[in-house]
């Protein structure tokens, strides 16, 4: 439990915690959205899918917990580790990879729905200019590139699922084919995020209102700043000891971006202040 550079305890812990929030604050807006605004709109649904897809992955990571601390104290701690090994510890090691892969492509899901809840919040808010609309769309097809590349990742950098192959992509001479095709899905990512935070920044400088203003609008909806942290380390830290994938490491830190990119689009401050407008 102890194996890695985040223990079981911690990876527990702050993962339930920040789901437990994502739950409290995504019913809390939908029933101010169905019960007392009654309507649905596009973010709406995107938040909901996102939602769904967090749930899902997060249940399937209770199913390959405990394979993952054991193949981590496998792959970087000491030779005592052999001993404690089931018998079975190869087909553990294969459903392993599977299963994180369920996780992997459901929390990448929700990351994506994020940018298009972002996205199409900002589509109201932006529907008079053409210029405006031009440059929406750009980064609406451009992140639906993203989305699809990402999606696509998990399965061309290790199209082994089963069989020893399957064990040969995290680390030896699969680590960098798996780690080129990982980072090229985080940069892209970024890069994505970078076009959607234009949005906001020329939104609010439009706007007439105070700089403090300004200034308090702009820390509250450039939420995707958060979410290009959390996947710069996410990036730094996916590669572990020169030949090895640290899979632990990028699970944990895709579950907190997905968790808190729902909390922030959910209780992003001032959306009815820019509606309005």
């Amino acid at each position: 439990d102890k194996f890695g550079r985040i223990h079981k305890t911690a990876f527990l812990a702050s993962t339930s915690i920040l789901l437990a929030v994502t739950v409290v604050v995504t019913l809390g807006r939908f029933y101010i959205r169905f019960y007392v605004q009654r309507k649905l709109e596009a973010d709406d649904v995107f938040l909901v899918l996102g939602f769904c897809c967090l749930l899902g992955g997060f249940g399937a990571l209770f199913v390959f917990i405990n394979p993952m601390y054991m193949l981590t104290g496998l792959q970087f701690g000491g030779p005592e580790i052999l001993d404690s090994l089931p018998p079975d510890w190869l087909e553990i090691a294969y459903a392993y990879h599977q299963n994180s892969d369920i996780t992997l492509t459901l929390t990448w899901v929700a990351i994506v729905c994020v940018k298009f809840s972002f996205l199409f919040f900002f589509r109201k808010l932006v529907d008079r200019s053409s210029s405006y609309i031009l440059y929406w769309r750009l980064a609406l097809a451009v992140n639906i590139l993203v989305a699809i590349y990402g999606f696509m990742v998990y399965f061309i950098a290790c199209p082994h699922l089963t069989g020893i192959s399957s064990l040969s992509c995290g680390q030896g001479p699969g680590t960098v084919r798996t780690f080129n095709f990982a980072l090229s899905q985080m940069i892209l990512d970024v890069f994505g995020d970078l076009l959607i935070l234009v949005i906001p920044i020329r939104v609010i400088w439009q706007i007439r209102i105070s700089w403090l203003q300004k200034f308090t609008l702009a820390i509250s909806l450039c939420l995707t700043i958060v979410l290009i942290v959390i996947t710069i380390i996410r990036a730094t830290g996916l590669r572990r000891g020169g030949d090895t994938i640290d899979s632990q490491w990028e699970i944990y830190w895709q579950i907190i971006s997905a968790e808190v990119g729902i909390i922030l689009t959910t209780v992003t401050t001032f959306r009815s202040f820019f509606v309005s407008r």
